[in-house]
């Protein structure tokens, strides 16, 4: 199924009428730029829509800053994180992506790194979530050979693949190759983000409007039968993606 992010829709308040209203029943609420309310009474209203709705609904966490140098901060970001996977569970839904922050060193926060994931994967585990960890597009959390090792260590943690970020590593020479990146990470990818840009900045366009190699990523992709999200900035380039996705067997 084609799902659709938040970020396409007309009205933060009442976003997911927009995306319901063009036909799409997957929705993906990106907590960084639509709000959740974590009263009772708006999870029993969320319940009720996805009900009423035959909807499910994902959820992109707005955390920014894990493992921030200031303690403050990072207790903020790990409860925020923990805030969104109790909000998953309360509303019967059960997929979560977050970002690690791109200023982590591997080596030199390796014991911090672990322990927040060790913690939050727990959490996810206890509230039946599974987290998905995604891909940036410059820093830490780009290059499949830095990424792997997590992805073996932690059995409840998968990968979402955005390939416009992976457009941009690779034009940064962050990453090798498509070839390289799937060979290392795709059986572990089992969430795609789906928008394109020329490599250079993160326009997040109809996945048409770039130089992504598509006639290598999306029978790929489509091989994984992974969850796939368009995430573009608006409807009509949403729209526009949709169609190239079913053209290319995607449903």
């Amino acid at each position: 199924m084609i799902g659709i992010s938040s970020k396409n829709a007309f009205s933060a308040e009442f976003w997911w009428n927009t995306l319901i209203d063009k036909g799409f029943k997957l929705l993906e609420l990106n907590h960084r730029v639509t709000p959740i309310s974590f009263n009772p009474e708006h999870i029993t209203g969320m319940k009720e829509i996805i009900k009423n709705n035959d909807l499910t609904i994902t959820i992109h966490s707005g955390v920014t800053d894990i493992l921030h140098p200031d303690e403050i901060t990072a207790e903020y970001q790990l409860l925020l994180l923990k805030a969104e996977i109790k909000y998953a569970s309360d509303i019967g839904m059960n997929h979560v992506i977050f970002h690690m922050s791109s200023y982590l060193d591997h080596e030199k926060d390796k014991d911090r790194i672990h322990e927040f994931l060790s913690e939050v994967i727990e959490f996810a585990r206890i509230h039946d979530v599974k987290l998905f960890l995604e891909n940036d597009s410059k820093g830490a959390w780009v290059n499949p050979d830095d990424l792997l090792p997590y992805f073996e260590k932690y059995k409840n943690l998968k990968h979402l693949l955005d390939i416009g970020h992976l457009n941009r590593a690779l034009h940064s020479g962050f990453v090798k190759s498509e070839k390289d990146y799937f060979d290392k990470l795709g059986k572990h990818i089992c969430y795609v983000h789906i928008h394109g840009n020329k490599g250079i900045i993160d326009e997040h366009t109809s996945v048409d409007k770039g130089n992504l190699k598509l006639d290598f990523l999306l029978p790929e992709i489509k091989k994984l039968n992974p969850i796939v999200i368009i995430e573009t900035n608006n409807m009509e380039d949403a729209l526009i993606t949709e169609k190239i996705l079913q053209a290319n067997g995607f449903e």
